[in-house]
Formats: C-alpha cells, structure tokens, sequence
C-alpha cells in the first residue's frame, strides 16, 4: 500500500469536537469531509456546475454504497505537539473586538473582569500533526487528486467550527519531496497571486484529465477562470467565484489578521465604514430592530410594520441565521426578578421543515507566509442561496414577554438573499488593505 506523508501545523485556533462540545477531537473523518468538499469545488468548476458529474466523479475517489474508497486518511502527533486550550483548566481573556466578532460563539463576557475569555476547547496555533494518505492501487491519478484537494485545503479552507470566518487554517511544514504541486506559501506576499493562480491551473488540468479518463466528453468541461457563466450552480464550486489576496505590513500574528477582518467585515455589514464624517446604519438593522420589534409609546408597545414597504435585507448573504437583538427594548420589559428578550432571527424553510442555517459563501482564510508574515484570501463560492421552493423569513425569538404585555411580530417573509453585497465587500477589502492581485 502505498502512501503519502505531511507534517501540518495549526496556524489559527482549531475548533474541533464530537457528540461532547467540551471534548476536542482530531479525527480522520474531519480531514476527509474537508478533501471531499474541496474535492466537489474543484470538479464543479470543471464539469460546469453540474452535481450529477461531480457525484459520479466523486463516487470513484472517496467511495459510495456501490464501491470502497481508494484510499485511507490516518493522522497521528506527540503529545507535546499537539496543546489544547481547556476552558476548565485554563482561563484566557481577549480584548480584540475583531476577533471577538469572528469567533462567535467561542468567546463568552466575562462580567467579573470585563473581557472575553475562551469557552470552547480547541487546539491552539502553532500545533502540529501528521497526516497520512494510503492508498489502495498505485493509480497515479488517485494520488493528484488527494494531493490537489489537500493542496485547495491548505491555501482556501480550514477545519471546524467557524472555518470560513479563519479558523482551523492549517500549512503544511514538510510535504512530501516528490510532488510536482507546491504545498508552501512563499514567503514573499508579491509573490502570492502568482503562486495562487499556477496552483488553480495545474490543479484544474489534474481534475479535467481525471474527468476526460472517466468518460466525460471534452465539450462537457469548462475553464474555472473563464468569465462566460450562464448559471449559478446548486452547490459551493468553482464554476461562479471570486478571489482577492490582500496583505497588511501589521499582520504579524494571526490575532492581528482576525482582528482586523473580524472588525472590518462588522463595519461593512453595518455600513459605518470611513465615509466623511458620517456612520450610516444598514438598512436591516433599522427595519428589523426599529419597525419588525415592537416600540415602546407612552407606556404601550406597538408593532410598526406598516413603515415598511419591502422587506429585503442585505446581510443575509454572508450567511444564516442572523440574529437581532434590542438590549434597550429588553432592558425595558424586563424587571429584577424575571428577563425576558427581544429579538428576532433569520432563517428559511423549505415546505414544512424550518432551517435556521445557511453556510455562508464567503470565506476568509488567512495565510501565514513565514517570518512573522500574514496575507488573507477572500474567496466566495458562489451558489443557490436555498434550494428551488425555499423561503427565507423572519421570526420573533428569544424568551418573549407574555403576549398581553408585548405583542409579537408575525413571521415576516423576506426576499431571498442577493449575493451582490459579497462582491461589494471584496471590493472594498481591496480598497482598503493592500491587493496583491492574481486572482479574478
């Protein structure tokens, strides 16, 4: 049996648990569910988008009900190698707003000291582990593709809880000397886009000779860097997408990386970036908070729905479910002895079984170059925000107060939402640190 060996180290705080939340679990079933999706990413975009192809070519890798998988993910580590952060053993607070964003809900107020601390085990940076691919035959093809999908991995994507908003990123320290796909960053930022788009190109040819051998015509591929795109797939691929590679001269650590993307992604959906001398509130917020919660008028609480002509947020986008909150309605209806919650929540359903989660289709991967050196990569994977027939609505939530004291909002059905507002956030991500350019 032949195999494949790499040494990954944990580049930002990994979030990974089974049945028990509190118990910190790296299983190979995790890395295989993440080669697996990045696998269906890169086949989408060069079969077009089509799912029924992606499954047929995915089905002869990765094994189905009808066929074993070619191969076998083993992970093993040294004790001293691999730290987890116990929040019952350990106490460790964090101050930055960015991070404190991104991590939700991983931070949690600490109301005796005034800060944040880690609630959630996970395994801290700097981590390292061995991961090792066995295969069953000695196909060269089966190979490029495992190495390819790591490689989408290591650059694109991460590992657990909140991996799209940067956690769970991983680097490779050591692969192996043979393989003609490079695994490391350079060390050089200008040097990033270049890297970038050489890796998506060899990798798209390793994909399409691998669909060509699997009886799938020539005229059935496509160019995941051609702009002609007719329609928008079913799932997260590289048949509709985006990419930016930008760069800060303070990211010298991974906090400062999140902590800045956590606080500019907050700033964009709130529309309070620089703009004169003004902070604008996002429309959602003042619908929601403002006209969908009930107000309180000389004493009475009203419910102001007719203020508003179309219900039709914009960050919904970045993923499901959102949560508002009016502390100070909250705050007002609660007394001493009881608290009662004033909020509402986005979610969709589809006949009738309700879903309260969407993931969202930007991810934000930071990527740590070396000598204290750190880029992000915006990527968004375009797709069907709900399946054909869903409907995205909002509802009241929270522990209400009794319906004679405060009225609640019927469920109000909102427009599906417009991933335009993701392209508008990359580019001012590009505007606003510096692009290195490279990918469409």
């Amino acid at each position: 049996m032949q195999s494949l060996t790499f040494r990954l180290q944990v580049v930002t705080p990994l979030f990974l648990s089974g049945a028990d939340q509190q118990v910190v679990e790296l299983r190979p079933p995790s890395i295989r569910g993440a080669l697996r999706f990045w696998f269906r990413a890169m086949m989408g975009g060069v079969v077009g988008g089509d799912w029924q192809k992606v499954k047929q070519l995915e089905d002869g890798v990765f094994g189905s009900t009808e066929g074993a998988s070619r191969f076998r993910v083993t992970i093993s580590w040294e004790p001293q190698e691999l730290n987890i952060f116990d929040p019952t053993q350990q106490t460790r607070y964090e101050t930055r707003d960015g991070l404190v964003y991104l991590s939700f809900p991983r931070l949690g107020w600490d109301s005796n000291v005034k800060k944040h601390r880690w609630i959630k085990p996970h395994i801290e940076p700097d981590s390292v582990f061995t991961l090792q691919l066995r295969f069953f035959d000695d196909s060269s093809s089966t190979q490029q593709l495992l190495i390819a999908s790591l490689w989408l991995l290591l650059h694109c994507g991460g590992l657990g809880a909140r991996s799209r908003r940067g956690f769970g990123s991983l680097r490779c320290l050591s692969p192996p000397s043979a393989l003609n796909l490079s695994l490391h960053l350079p060390t050089d930022p200008q040097q990033l886009g270049r890297h970038f788009k050489e890796g998506l190109q060899r990798i798209q040819q390793v994909f399409s000779r691998y669909a060509l051998s699997r009886e799938i015509s020539s005229s059935q591929l496509s160019d995941i860097f051609s702009n002609a795109r007719a329609s928008v797939p079913s799932f997260s691929c590289f048949h509709h997408w985006e990419a930016a590679l930008i760069t800060k001269d303070s990211w010298t650590s991974w906090n400062s990386v999140l902590d800045d993307m956590g606080q500019f992604l907050r700033r964009f959906r709130n529309n309070s970036l620089p703009s004169g001398s003004l902070r604008v509130q996002t429309p959602d917020y003042t619908n929601v908070v403002t006209y969908y919660l009930p107000t309180q008028i000389g004493g009475t609480w009203h419910l102001q729905h007719a203020r508003v002509s179309s219900w039709d947020l914009q960050n919904d986008a970045f993923g499901l479910p959102i949560q508002y909150r009016s502390n100070s309605r909250s705050r007002q209806v609660s007394t001493q002895n009881q608290r009662f919650d004033i909020s509402a929540i986005v979610k969709w359903r589809l006949g009738s079984e309700e879903h309260d989660r969407r993931g969202s289709p930007l991810i934000i991967r930071p990527l740590s170059l070396g000598n204290g050196q750190y880029a992000v990569i915006l990527l968004i994977l375009k797709s069907e925000f709900l399946p054909e027939g869903a409907v995205e609505y909002l509802q009241a939530t929270g522990k209400w107060p009794p319906p004679a004291m405060v009225p609640r909002p019927r469920t109000q059905t909102i427009s599906t939402a417009n991933l335009g507002i993701l392209s508008k956030f990359v580019a001012e991500a590009k505007k606003t640190f510096t692009d290195l350019g490279g990918l469409p």
